[in-house]
């Protein structure tokens, strides 16, 4: 009886979350959504990897944030079978570029709707002198556990038992071709829109990693990103899309 009971609870409780819709007001003055609903009718889930064009895609497939980033085994939990039902796919990035682009994100403030992003910011990242010094003492390979999405390695959000658990991985760094991919199998068309993008012009990436153990460091924390998507360990190659190799 009580399994039955729970099962139930349980069943309520995805199908809230599925068919809720969140808006938050930004400090720019913009609302925000967040909902599933669209994943229902369009029989997919796009598991949104932070910094890896996600805001871009979601904009242009739903017209809002979808459902944030959720990991795979939260949408598992929500969806139930129906998880493997539904075409699921995502976008990665190499990680180099990914931290580089987090860290410069998060230093100018971040997502507006969200005011945790401009707090580590101001609190944290503002408390190193530079990239180099801010990855090597607060980036530490120890840690399981993140302040903030944005820092989880990508294999976090899109494995289950150390298993790839999306129908499909697309590429920043092919981002038309993949994308294209994606409508293709959606029967959709869009445009993709250049969202959410971090401010002001940034120096190439190889001037943030001039030290080797700023390299070796970002190698520990997200090895298993660089052997999981194919991506090369060469910072001079992190625009080198993983097919190339």
């Amino acid at each position: 009886m009580l399994t039955k009971i729970k099962n139930y609870i349980d069943a309520v409780t995805s199908r809230t979350e599925r068919e809720r819709k969140i808006r938050r007001r930004g400090g720019d003055g913009t609302t925000y959504v967040y909902t599933l609903r669209d994943f229902e009718r369009q029989e997919c889930i796009f598991v949104h990897v932070p910094r890896a064009a996600g805001t871009s895609i979601c904009q242009a497939l739903f017209g809002h944030n979808a459902g944030g980033h959720k990991t795979v085994r939260e949408y598992e939990r929500i969806f139930g079978e129906t998880f493997w039902d539904y075409f699921t796919f995502s976008f990665v990035r190499n990680p180099y570029a990914r931290l580089v682009s987090t860290y410069e994100y998060l230093r100018k403030g971040g997502h507006p709707a969200w005011p945790s992003n401009r707090e580590f910011g101001e609190q944290v990242i503002g408390a190193y002198d530079g990239f180099g010094s801010f990855v090597l003492q607060w980036l530490r390979p120890e840690k399981t556990e993140w302040p903030l999405p944005h820092f989880y390695p990508q294999t976090h959000f899109l494995t289950l038992d150390g298993e790839l658990a999306v129908d499909y991985v697309g590429h920043v760094e092919t981002i038309e071709e993949d994308f294209a991919a994606v409508c293709d199998r959606l029967g959709e068309a869009p445009e993709l829109p250049e969202v959410n993008k971090t401010p002001g012009e940034r120096a190439p990436l190889v001037s943030y990693y001039d030290a080797d153990a700023v390299i070796q460091r970002v190698q520990e924390v997200y090895d298993a990103d660089f052997e999981h998507f194919g991506y090369l360990w060469n910072v001079e190659e992190a625009n080198v899309p993983p097919e190339s190799r």
